[in-house]
């Protein structure tokens, strides 16, 4: 399976995923009272989901 990534790279940037989503909004959106917090948790979750579409999909064709 030399898809995308390895599974530790992925589980590694799972990770990472979870943790920009708990440290930037902390840094940046504390004080936010728009949309701005849900847009950027909406965003990168849909990042992700479509990464980790394109890593199920490489892994399951090869």
């Amino acid at each position: 399976m030399g898809g995308l990534m390895t599974p530790r790279q992925y589980i590694v940037a799972g990770v990472f995923v979870i943790v920009l989503m708990y440290v930037i909004p902390y840094v940046f959106f504390n004080k936010a009272r728009d949309a701005s917090l849900f847009t950027y948790w909406m965003v990168l979750s849909l990042i992700w989901i479509i990464i980790s579409i394109i890593y199920l999909y490489r892994g399951v064709k090869e």
